[in-house]
């Protein structure tokens, strides 16, 4: 079988996580992953039976993405793997959080097209203003976009999963990237997103992450958010998304493959 391969952008991530403090030792990251077994964290945007038998399959070692201080390391393995995809613009966008401040991502299309453009079409919609972080693990994760704010709504509609590209590339759920939820059905997610508190691998391969966090201010708010209290993982205050900008920053926004519920 056809090992996947680390794609060529995630040179881009490590560079902007080297800014944001994704650099954690082996020791940490073991405690976190044993936290986040023991809390069955598998990211679900319904109330469906969850699988914990989730690992990951992704070519990548983590500890050389977090033992290495400036991301020399893990340049070098992206450069002598470097795949043959076509690299396009990165949509530019700000999530606004009422009294915790911006958090501002980086998309990319040449990974999850249609994601990217059912994320940046709600958005321009408008869909997500007025929601809330309703699902926090701080550790793990901080999850928003469910028009119930319970994590059991979304558009009306799903869309096709993209864990992988056609050959096989992905962006690892490493420290502030963004990826969107999804009940036990792969081809399941709508709306709702998650964006990754510390990396977490046994993610890859069985969500779509399309984006990350772009800067340490951003990835500050995101720690915030992340500590604000919780009933179980739910979050007992509402955490709001005052708006969502967009600058496509040249990429040609299509039309969203959807499946019709």
């Amino acid at each position: 079988m056809k090992s996947t391969k680390i794609i060529s952008v995630l040179l881009i991530v490590l560079l902007a996580f080297s800014m944001i403090g994704c650099n954690k030792n082996v020791s940490n990251n073991k405690t976190n992953n044993e936290t986040n077994n023991e809390a069955n964290n598998e990211i679900n945007n319904s109330n469906s039976e969850v699988n914990n038998n989730q690992t990951a399959n992704a070519d990548y070692n983590q500890n050389e993405v977090t033992s290495s201080k400036n991301g020399e390391d893990m340049n070098n393995k992206v450069n002598e793997e470097k795949p043959e995809i076509e690299e396009l613009p990165h949509p530019l966008l700000t999530i606004e959080v009422e009294n915790y401040g911006n958090i501002n991502l980086e998309l990319l299309p040449e990974i999850a097209p249609n994601t990217v453009n059912n994320f940046i079409t709600l958005a321009n919609e408008g869909f997500y203003e007025g929601l809330r972080f309703h699902r926090i693990i701080e550790g793990f994760m901080i999850q928003g976009g469910c028009p119930n704010g319970d994590g059991t709504g979304g558009p009306g509609y799903s869309i096709k999963a993209e864990f992988t590209t056609e050959d096989g590339y992905y962006v690892p759920h490493i420290r502030g990237v963004i990826s969107m939820a999804r009940a036990a059905d792969p081809d399941s997610a709508g709306s709702q997103f998650f964006i990754v508190h510390q990396d977490s691998p046994h993610l890859d391969g069985q969500y779509t992450s399309f984006g990350y966090v772009r800067d340490k201010e951003s990835m500050d708010v995101v720690d915030e958010i992340a500590k604000a209290e919780t009933t179980g993982d739910i979050a007992n205050e509402n955490i709001l998304i005052k708006k969502i900008t967009v600058d496509l920053n040249g990429h040609e926004l299509g039309d969203v493959e959807k499946i019709e519920e």
